[in-house]
């Protein structure tokens, strides 16, 4: 078990966390951490439990079975993740943000508030 959540560490994650072969649980949540996650932990078959929550991460999210089991919170707040298995796992997010519609009334709304 890895957890350093709510310690306003900066920096990468170092991919040499894969050397972590018995990881079964990585919480670095609630941190300033930039960067990509690695592809590397992906790889960590034991990997069970990850949160790379509200950071700033940025990147391709690792493929690999075990982030596809994660929930879509556990990728929140970092704007510049993307990939397959983001997309995977927030699913359901995803689905709603891209059918959403925008009524007549809506659109006139937002037309009053802007002028």
């Amino acid at each position: 078990m890895c957890s350093i959540f709510q310690n306003a560490f900066t920096g990468h994650i170092p991919s040499s966390m894969e050397n972590l072969g018995e990881l079964e649980s990585l919480d670095v949540s609630q941190n300033k951490l930039s960067g990509e996650i690695p592809q590397e932990l992906g790889n960590l078959s034991y990997l069970a439990y990850m949160n790379f929550s509200h950071n700033q991460l940025v990147g391709l999210v690792p493929r690999g079975n075990q982030v596809k089991t994660q929930p879509c919170s556990s990728f929140k707040d970092n704007l510049g993740l993307y990939g397959s298995s983001l997309d995977e796992v927030c699913l359901d997010i995803h689905a709603k943000t891209s059918h959403q519609s925008v009524t007549p009334e809506q659109e006139e709304d937002e037309e009053q508030v802007i002028s």
